[in-house]
């Protein structure tokens, strides 16, 4: 089978002979050389002829480079079955900005609760004095700190029975406060209140009067009559002044909790900052946080205001 059949020249069958012959392809390589070294090449009167058959063998090179290529190289996967990989951004969370109409409904609301909580804690306090002291007088009694004001679980749940209708009503206030979202004071129950603020008395308003109430037991050094005279001191002080800070906190803690719980489980709440106070780094962490759901912590690790002593942060549904 001929490799050029197709351009067989029919008014030339002498040339078509040579082709055939050994010495037309010697002649071919050798103007193949002459062109590479781009030289001019002899006039022959076989050129027209070598020159076509040069043409058929390089277009039939790179037809046949091309099936090669088409067949080696690996075909490209659809666009529609490659994976595109979606940038991810992060979303910033939505602050919500403090609405200073809120914090003056909560203090509006918690304004009598407090003066009559702190009347109540006062008195609770001179019975406490007089017990303690009438305590101190016995001479066998002991001078243990638990002797003296009973347990913290005594102790603190005797200030909280004292005022659970304050604590009572300030969460009921709380859950007011919510309740064009959705909140219902139905979810605020007594039990719940005053687990909440027996628990917050204690770590409050009990623990530091124990504190005071214990390095004045280490100072007298046994001595009942001068343990006596620094327990009056002790609880003068508290009377004047300590509690009425101490009822503060315990008034806005209720609040917060009933707005908390009145809340439906699952809803969206933001932790919103005292635009007076400001309050501290940790709770502009937890407003930073933007959007929580009810039953989650924020940041500081609580599920809502307030983080420590003297916060004065409310939590707000979305």
């Amino acid at each position: 089978m001929s490799l050029f059949g197709r351009g067989r020249r029919t008014d030339l069958p002498e040339v078509e002979e040579e082709v055939a012959t050994p010495e037309v392809v010697e002649e071919v390589a050798a103007v193949e050389e002459t062109v590479a070294v781009d030289e001019p090449a002899p006039v022959r009167k076989a050129a027209p002829i070598a020159d076509d058959i040069f043409a058929k063998l390089r277009a039939g090179s790179v037809v046949d480079v091309a099936e090669k290529a088409a067949v080696i190289a690996p075909t490209a996967p659809p666009a529609a079955e490659k994976k595109s990989v979606a940038k991810k951004v992060k979303e910033k969370p939505a602050v919500i900005a403090a609405d200073p109409a809120r914090f003056e409904t909560r203090n509006e609301a918690l304004a009598a609760q407090v003066v009559t909580a702190a009347r109540k804690l006062k008195r609770v306090l001179a019975d406490e004095q007089n017990s303690v002291l009438e305590h101190l007088r016995a001479k066998k009694s002991s001078l243990d700190i638990d002797a003296i004001l009973g347990t913290v679980d005594e102790h603190a749940l005797r200030y909280a029975t004292a005022i659970s209708d304050e604590s009572m009503a300030a969460a009921s206030a709380g859950a007011k406060s919510v309740k064009d979202s959705g909140g219902s004071s139905r979810r605020v129950t007594q039990k719940a209140i005053s687990t909440h603020t027996t628990a917050t008395i204690a770590s409050g308003l009990v623990a530091g009067f124990r504190e005071e109430a214990r390095i004045a037991i280490g100072e007298a050094e046994g001595d009942r009559e001068v343990l006596a005279s620094l327990m009056r001191d002790v609880y003068r002080k508290w009377k004047m002044d300590s509690i009425d800070t101490h009822v503060d906190d315990i008034a806005c803690s209720s609040y917060s909790k009933g707005a908390y719980l009145a809340l439906e489980p699952g809803t969206s709440i933001s932790w919103m900052v005292d635009p007076v106070s400001h309050c501290c780094s940790e709770c502009e962490d937890n407003s930073l946080a933007g959007m929580v759901t009810r039953g989650d912590d924020f940041p500081t690790g609580d599920v809502h205001p307030p983080a420590h002593a003297g916060c004065r942060c409310l939590v707000c549904p979305a």
